[in-house]
């Protein structure tokens, strides 16, 4: 029953630990634009730091969080087309970038 106790705690913190690892990087993230057509950008998507390097995802990163990413861009970040993204950033008095 001891053994089975420590696998429990052991579980728990190993996914707590890969919870908080994803949602710190996905705090430090970013909209970017991985479809651009000769007008410009098409759309943007929610891009946690370190998945993506000028615009070229990190497979490996990519892989070992898709579930949480999968649940953030889903849920939270959704994608956003050009215009509402530049109207979010007019909205706060920024340049768009």
């Amino acid at each position: 029953m001891k053994y089975l106790r420590d696998f429990v705690i052991a579980a728990s913190m190993l996914a707590l630990a890969y919870v908080a690892s994803y949602l710190t990087l996905s705090f430090c993230g970013r909209y970017e634009a991985p479809w651009h057509g000769a007008e410009g950008p098409k759309w943007y998507e929610w891009t946690p730091a370190g998945l993506s390097v000028d615009l070229r995802y990190g497979q490996a990163m990519r892989n070992f969080y898709y579930p949480l990413y999968w649940l953030d861009d889903s849920y939270w970040h959704v994608g956003m087309h050009p215009a509402t993204y530049e109207r979010n950033y007019e909205a706060l008095g920024q340049p768009t970038p």
